[in-house]
């Protein structure tokens, strides 16, 4: 390989990485950017779909990797390692009444109209459970493909939003105000997952490495 140049080269096996809008947006960018770095002549491509749709494209071996917090771990025929864990948080704007709230219950937020992420999507099933438990029914004023949608729609004073905690950032969203829900949604986890049986090439097993440290494939041939 040739360290002077960034063009992929012809023939070189790529890397597939299928992902959801969360995990491309707010968690893979800076393993993307290494790999680029470590490797720049091997062909990159990056799919955003449905978590689901992820489990299903590495499975089928139509993506080298995938990474998403639901979904992976369901699918038999996948090896499924975790990447981090995170919880949700509910955003509101500055001087809105859950604001002043130490401690919130579901029955604070049911009062309010929510903006939340769509079915099957960072963690939405956790949150559909909590209520169901608890015989409340909230109103949801919009299902949101990702978490911008929800921050924008709050920003404009449009409902309470509930989104993954690594989708919060502090240098941008300093118009909301975070309040910790992992007490009413519990904890998950973000994983990355291989198709089991397969080979690992090497720079298939550096990227997975670059989010999971202490990964070691089963097989390893090199690129």
């Amino acid at each position: 390989m040739s360290s002077g140049s960034t063009t992929p080269a012809k023939g070189v096996p790529g890397l597939v990485v299928a992902t959801t809008h969360t995990q491309a947006r707010y968690a893979l960018v800076a393993a993307i950017m290494t790999f680029r770095q470590r490797f720049p002549r091997v062909p990159l491509i990056i799919k955003q779909v449905d978590a689901a749709v992820v489990a299903e494209m590495v499975a089928s071996g139509e993506a080298d990797v995938g990474v998403a917090s639901e979904a992976l771990a369901l699918h038999a025929g996948l090896d499924v390692h975790e990447v981090y864990r995170w919880n949700h948080l509910v955003v509101v704007p500055h001087g809105h009444p859950l604001a002043k709230k130490e401690v919130l219950s579901l029955k604070d937020l049911s009062f309010y109209p929510l903006v939340m992420t769509e079915q099957g999507i960072a963690g939405r099933s956790a949150i559909d459970m909590a209520f169901l438990a608890s015989g409340l029914k909230p109103e949801v004023l919009l299902d949101a493909r990702d978490a911008d949608v929800i921050k924008t729609y709050v920003e404009a004073g449009l409902g309470v939003g509930i989104i993954p905690s690594i989708a919060y950032e502090v240098t941008k969203d300093f118009s909301l105000v975070t309040l910790p829900a992992g007490h009413l949604f519990g904890e998950h986890a973000a994983k990355i997952a291989l198709r089991k049986g397969s080979y690992v090439r090497h720079h298939t097993s550096e990227f997975v490495r670059l989010l999971v440290p202490h990964f070691r494939p089963v097989v390893l041939v090199d690129a």
